[in-house]
């Protein structure tokens, strides 16, 4: 009969720790659940507020580049209210010069000798006013393209820099959780 007891008091020890044993496994898996969890939702919130964040830069960077085409636009149409001024002011020299050598008295000839070299100038002057109004439309042209070209490039490097920011951050996470995985289990 001792020995029934002894038997039974040995499964009865075995049986406790099993059920201690099973209790544990149970309560580490349920915070390891809960860790696990709570790790998703960081992780969620960090994705969330680095979207955040890289869409109020792009934002800034559009309100940017809006306001640098709309300053080089007014700025345009100031060179061209300047240079149509100074059109004008060539003119009424051109019909001033003509003006005068009607009013003086010449033969018909050196008139129209005259006249035929004011318009010749007159002609150079509006060509080269021109070709030079054609190279500063152009000038503008390749400024507002390399501007453009600048700024994408600092969007996309802005980008990766996020990007390598937000993988290192990943990589800690995942690492200290590696981490502490290993020092639970042993």
């Amino acid at each position: 009969m001792m020995y029934n007891e002894n038997v039974m008091k040995n499964d009865l020890n075995k049986l406790k720790k099993s059920i201690f044993f099973f209790c544990f496994v149970y309560v580490f898996k349920y915070f390891l659940f809960t860790f696990y969890k709570r790790l998703i939702q960081i992780q969620n919130l960090l994705h969330e507020s680095t979207k955040d964040i890289i869409e109020s830069k792009f934002d800034l960077r559009n309100a940017e580049k809006q306001w640098l085409n709309e300053k080089d636009q007014l700025l345009q149409e100031l060179d061209k209210t300047t240079t149509h001024e100074l059109r004008k002011d060539d003119e009424i020299l051109f019909l001033n010069t003509s003006n005068h050598i009607q009013n003086t008295s010449t033969t018909a000839s050196l008139l129209l000798q005259e006249n035929a070299y004011f318009e010749e100038e007159k002609k150079k002057y509006e060509d080269e006013i021109h070709a030079l109004e054609q190279q500063h439309v152009q000038t503008h042209k390749l400024a507002e393209m390399y501007r453009n070209q600048v700024i994408s490039l600092e969007e996309q490097l802005c980008k990766i820099r996020e990007e390598g920011d937000v993988t290192r951050e990943i990589y800690k996470v995942s690492f200290s959780i590696s981490y502490l995985e290993r020092k639970r289990i042993k």
